[in-house]
């Protein structure tokens, strides 16, 4: 049988084979007996190495051996892609690293953690995938989230006028009602005493579905506008915020989330790199649902709230002009809040 020449993949040797190919596409060359004991001596080493780093080890065989995407490490080890991609990265700095002879892996994650940040005092959750500090956002930061709950009090404060404008009490009473109410009942319950001021009862007597109202539609979007700036402020608010370093343009926000009591388990992390200019279009997001409430209130009943001012009912009265009294002027909105339609009044 003719002989043929082949080139070692590895050490570039040229070998000859009487009749006999190696296995594999010929086209493509070939290991050689030498250069495949010495790959699976260092593909031993290597899974060895892996296993030192732990649960990054077993992501970082899962992303190159097993070609899962980040979104599938995600679903499987209860993090964020970008975690994931985290850990595999110290997991491959490691492995390769002269240093893994000196200290375990997570001595030396550890020790990258403390140069990384050397002002700040760092808290290790490890098992999350994340490194939190302890050092404070900047000023501008800190202002900004103020600004947060300044703005969520506003709004507030203009739900708890809703209550005893519609209901027709005075407002301290409106106040003890909205304030006894966590924020998702309260808007929920605010939501219905607007549709009953549209007539939904009446509808649903004469088989007619509310839904299916323009008024009540119109009220179901802005409600989900208020939903919306509830959230943000309850992701603002309850969250950790932190900064690696004193000038930092963007501040680590961080949130444990386990709403369902019914599906213990590892709780998923909530986390986002916010400057000071995303925090405060947020800002005007809770303001502008805001003004937007109070506007519906005063496009739809604001001449039902006048006519009971003239009669003195709920709390509201006359305005007086020059000594004389007489029927409040309806005031051009927007206003800062209900207060102010009040003042007005």
């Amino acid at each position: 049988m003719p002989s043929e020449v082949y080139t070692c993949n590895g050490c570039r040797k040229t070998l000859s084979f009487d009749g006999y190919p190696p296995v594999g596409d010929v086209s493509v060359g070939f290991t050689c007996p030498e250069c495949s004991k010495h790959a699976k001596e260092i593909w031993e080493e290597l899974d060895a190495r892996l296993r030192q780093c732990g649960r990054d080890g077993e992501m970082t065989m899962d992303y190159y051996r097993h070609k899962l995407t980040p979104a599938q490490l995600s679903t499987k080890y209860g993090c964020t892609k970008e975690q994931a991609l985290h850990s595999i990265g110290l997991c491959m700095g490691y492995i390769t690293g002269e240093k893994r002879k000196a200290m375990s892996y997570d001595e030396w994650v550890k020790k990258l953690e403390l140069e990384a940040c050397p002002i700040s005092t760092i808290r290790d959750i490890r098992h999350a995938g994340l490194i939190v500090s302890e050092g404070l956002p900047t000023d501008e930061h800190l202002m900004a989230i103020g600004k947060i709950v300044a703005a969520s009090a506003r709004l507030e404060e203009t739900i708890s006028d809703c209550f005893s404008l519609l209901l027709g009490c005075e407002p301290e009473l409106g106040g003890i009602l909205a304030d006894s109410l966590p924020s998702r009942e309260r808007c929920d319950t605010l939501f219905h005493i607007f549709a009953y001021r549209f007539g939904s009862a009446e509808m649903i007597r004469s088989r007619k579905d509310p839904n299916q109202d323009e008024k009540i539609q119109l009220l179901s979007d802005l409600f989900g506008k208020i939903d919306k700036a509830i959230k943000i402020r309850n992701r603002m608010i309850h969250s950790v915020w932190s900064s690696d370093t004193e000038d930092e343009r963007k501040a680590h926000r961080f949130r444990w989330s386990r709403k369902d009591r019914k599906k213990p388990g590892f709780p998923s992390d909530d986390y986002s790199l916010l400057s000071v200019e995303e925090i405060l279009k947020d800002v005007a997001s809770i303001d502008e649902v805001r003004n937007e409430l109070f506007l519906f209130l005063w496009d739809y009943f604001g001449e039902w709230i006048l006519e009971r001012a003239e009669r003195g009912e709920g709390g509201l009265g006359l305005s007086q002009r020059n000594g004389e009294s007489g029927p409040a002027t309806p005031p051009a909105p927007p206003f800062n809040s209900c207060r102010a339609f009040r003042r007005a009044l």
